[in-house]
């Protein structure tokens, strides 16, 4: 059972490269949705597999960008804490990735 845990947390950090990227690309896009769903995936997924500095990072994120997605127009959404927010977590998926 230990061992199962180990590989599904192992696998979880190989697709952590993946999902790093499809965040970036997002956030270089301005793809409020993409973003979106990428960090609310991760949010629940780090938690699950005991990431939890990363976990907490990407709900902050989540929150936030609930805030902007309920917001009329895309065109006031404010991308400079997003922006912030994503670097951060951006930092922890690659320390996650490292240190496996």
């Amino acid at each position: 059972m230990l061992n199962e845990l180990r590989e599904l947390r192992l696998g979880f950090v190989h697709g952590l490269a993946s999902r790093y990227q499809r965040i970036d690309r997002a956030l270089v896009t301005k793809s409020l949705f993409d973003l979106y769903k990428e960090i609310h995936n991760l949010a629940g997924a780090a938690g699950a597999y005991q990431f939890e500095e990363l976990g907490q990072q990407a709900l902050q994120l989540d929150a936030l960008l609930r805030v902007q997605l309920n917001k009329v127009d895309s065109e006031t959404v404010d991308w400079v804490p997003i922006t912030q927010e994503v670097q951060v977590v951006l930092t922890l998926t690659q320390q996650a990735i490292k240190g496996q």
